[in-house]
């Protein structure tokens, strides 16, 4: 839990409280809620640190190539919701806000442009899984965050100020594309000011690097994290 409380604070202060690796147990080359759920794989027996022996097998320390650079954000308002979104991503996340209900609904997509905004269902059922979430929200403060995905506690989940970050912490454990998060906002949000922050370093998805792999115990699989924007 350490080092899920230490990510929160970097995200809130930008001031990395980790000197070990600057925080990336997982070996994706960025610090992120994941490397939480490693270190606590590993106290459990499912997954290896980088100094352990063999460790070799989550694979060599590198800079994930960037992502697309969304050209622009996309904006529409149909059937009383505000939908926004950017350029197509290996895994991504987008919002739907709910003004009347100061809400936002977060869901996770592998492929998303424009033209797909109003197919939900499908994203809904969309292949793709995640293993960790984060994102930040401009124009507002988070009051409470609920997951759609685990049964109750499952996902360890925690908030200051615009971001959030969610992730299953020592199991192991992924969850499929679709609707992952409502997100309630303070009392008071201008809701039209309401957004997903893409240049910030809170948002991003961390996912498996080979879709296909299935991790075993001592061996997980590797990861790859995919921010917003990277200006």
């Amino acid at each position: 839990m350490y080092v899920a409380i230490s990510r929160l604070q970097f995200g809130a202060t930008n001031i990395n409280p980790i000197t070990c690796l600057l925080g990336d147990f997982d070996g994706d080359g960025s610090f992120t809620l994941n490397d939480a759920a490693r270190v606590a794989e590993a106290q459990f027996g499912l997954a290896m640190l980088p100094w352990d022996s063999g460790s070799r097998r989550l694979g060599e320390p590198r800079l994930i190539p960037p992502p697309i650079k969304p050209s622009s954000i996309s904006t529409r308002t149909f059937s009383g919701l505000k939908k926004r979104t950017f350029p197509s991503m290996p895994q991504q996340a987008f919002a739907t806000i709910k003004p009347a209900s100061l809400q936002a609904d977060v869901h996770v997509s592998s492929v998303l442009t424009a033209g797909d905004l109003d197919k939900l269902d499908a994203f809904n059922k969309a292949e793709g899984r995640w293993k960790a979430l984060s994102v930040q929200f401009a124009g507002a403060k988070i009051a409470s965050v609920q997951m759609h995905q685990g049964i109750g506690g499952q996902i360890t989940t925690q908030h200051a100020g615009g971001f959030f970050q969610a992730a299953e912490l020592g199991g192991g454990l992924d969850w499929p594309n679709g609707l992952a998060a409502t997100v309630t906002f303070e009392a008071g949000s201008d809701m039209d000011a309401v957004h997903i922050d893409f240049a910030s370093r809170n948002t991003y998805v961390v996912q498996y690097e080979d879709p296909m792999c299935v991790p075993s115990k001592g061996t997980p699989c590797r990861t790859a994290v995919h921010f917003g924007d990277v200006a």
